[in-house]
């Protein structure tokens, strides 16, 4: 999500500025870099049973310019909505919903299929890579008597959906040539069921954003340990993770900074060693404007074989200031030595409340965004980094 030796990792950094696709340096020490102050270097030696505290990087400086143009990915498939089975659900009654409901999730499998989480036509949909319809698995239940399906995504070679029933509790189902199989509560320490707020594409196993636990006494939800989990199976605790697997053994993970509405953390672990990237976003009015106080918020993140990603949406703070629009932004950090990833992506032409994926990946590292528009769903896949 190689080899990598634990002194490396702590290392790595990007010596960046003003948000510019930066490198990182060699995942292999030098004397050049392992405690220059540019690469953020990092003891090399602890003794038995040490914990440091994660070593500090040097910060990053991320500008957000809304003069920037969204960057164009080639089109993969285009799904008109419709009636026919072929298409896909829209559903749209103002006098039932102020916003309209549409496939809220889609997976990509090992064989570039494209899965949709259809909840307006109470399926999943399945398609070929170019967009044909190839056919679906029915007995998604979307009402107010069962969960709630949200999110579906690949961990191995099988497909799995996430749902939520009162009060959030998450709730795990897999799905695969014999249909959609019963449902299992997700159960966190003490075996209270926990809040799953999405899931993580994954060669490996099941994973998922924990964000506490749940039950119906108010005075547990949403408390407990957050971060990202190993959703273990029926009657069983999920195991907590440092952050994201990748495929050397490290971990990496990615989150917003307490107190600050402009700052993100990127923090690496590998053993016993960890190190903290900071991030700062700027917000920029546009080309030869002024730097304005902002909002930056996730709207997801994945994880990747060597690193992770995520769509950031940044804003004005001020109400003075909110005519000056927002936008997004594709955030990816990576432990092999590839540029970081910041541009600008488009938006979509088609919004609701209820939550949804935009962004997901293959166990190669290939990342896909789905965008709804007026006229159906484009999947979109990034060019392949240099």
């Amino acid at each position: 999500m190689r080899r990598l030796a634990a002194v490396a990792l702590i290392a790595l950094a990007t010596a960046g500025c003003e948000g510019e696709a930066t490198r990182t340096p060699p995942l292999t020490p030098s004397p050049a870099t392992s405690a220059g102050a540019n690469s953020g270097g990092a003891p090399t030696t602890a003794g038995p049973g040490t914990r440091h505290s994660p070593v500090a990087l040097t910060r990053i400086v991320l500008t957000a310019n809304l003069g920037d143009q969204p960057s164009k990915w080639p089109l993969v498939a285009h799904i008109p909505f419709g009636r026919a089975p072929s298409e896909l659900g829209l559903y749209h009654d103002r006098e039932h919903t102020s916003t309209p409901l549409y496939p809220p999730s889609f997976a990509i499998g090992g064989d570039r299929s494209i899965w949709f989480l259809d909840i307006a036509k109470h399926r999943i949909a399945h398609y070929s890579p170019e967009g044909a319809y190839l056919g679906q698995v029915t007995g998604v239940r979307f009402a107010r008597t069962t969960p709630v399906p949200r999110d579906l995504a690949f961990a191995g070679d099988r497909l799995y959906m996430l749902s939520q029933r009162a009060p959030i509790q998450g709730v795990v189902q897999s799905v695969g040539d014999e249909g959609v199989l019963p449902p299992y509560n997700v159960l966190t320490e003490h075996h209270h069921p926990a809040i799953v707020t999405f899931l993580y594409p994954t060669a490996g196993p099941l994973l998922g954003q924990v964000e506490g636990r749940s039950s119906r006494n108010g005075g547990v939800l949403g408390s407990g340990r957050q971060g990202v989990a190993e959703l273990l199976g029926p009657r069983q605790d999920v195991r907590f993770l440092p952050g994201y697997p990748l495929v050397d053994g490290n971990f990496m993970d990615l989150r917003g900074v307490t107190h600050s509405d402009q700052d993100l953390e990127l923090l690496y672990t590998s053993g016993r060693r960890r190190a903290k990237r900071p991030f700062h976003v700027r917000l920029v009015t546009g080309k030869g404007g002024r730097v304005i106080p902002a909002i930056v918020q996730f709207e997801l993140d994945t994880g990747l074989p060597h690193g992770v990603v995520a769509v950031v949406g940044v804003g004005p703070a001020g109400h003075m200031d909110h005519r000056f629009g927002d936008g997004l932004w594709l955030f990816g950090s990576f432990d092999d030595g590839s540029p970081l990833i910041w541009e600008r992506v488009p938006e979509a032409g088609l919004e609701q409340e209820f939550f949804h994926r935009s962004l997901t990946a293959t166990p190669d590292g290939t990342i896909y965004r789905m965008i709804p528009e007026p006229d159906g769903i484009f999947i979109y896949r990034r060019p392949d980094r240099p």
